[in-house]
């Protein structure tokens, strides 16, 4: 079976291939064998390797879950830069951010759709409608539990 760590990149390698398609240089960051070391806040900061970049610039990172036989992996699609704004909100300003010249981004729905549309097409099967809008109905307690200031700044 694979490691968490493959699957990390392998999720990342479709996502990529996804953007590719349309029409972003998008590659999976190399390994470069160091652990993350960010302020709170920075994911988006720096690539150790096998996020998703476009350019320079990381615009997918994920995160993974691992509880016995089940894994939970979920991320986020950076699909503008705001490097400069989220430097404003940091207690030690970062190093002067760089500038990322890239081609001009598809609206979210496409994005999702080109997604949907690849893992189709390798076999991957998507929850039917009445099963999301009952896990949707159930999260309701959780969405307010997630959105609590106590619970995200736990550590």
């Amino acid at each position: 079976s694979a490691t968490a760590r493959q699957t990390y990149r392998e999720i990342h390698a479709r996502l990529a291939g996804s953007l590719r398609a349309l029409g972003l240089p998008a590659v999976v960051a190399e390994d470069h064998g160091r652990a993350a070391d960010l302020a709170p806040g920075a994911c988006f900061e720096l690539a150790i390797g096998g996020e998703v970049l476009v350019g320079a610039r990381k615009v997918i990172g994920s995160a993974q879950r691992i509880a016995g036989s089940a894994g939970l992996q979920h991320g986020a699609i950076a699909r503008a830069d705001h490097a400069e704004r989220s430097a404003n909100y940091r207690l030690e300003p970062p190093g002067p951010t760089p500038r990322h010249d890239e081609a001009p981004w598809p609206e979210a729905p496409e994005i999702a759709r080109r997604i949907a549309a690849d893992w189709a097409s390798a076999g991957g099967r998507f929850a039917p409608p009445e099963l999301t809008r009952a896990l949707r109905a159930a999260s309701v307690q959780d969405a307010e539990r997630f959105r609590d200031p106590a619970w995200t700044w736990r550590r």
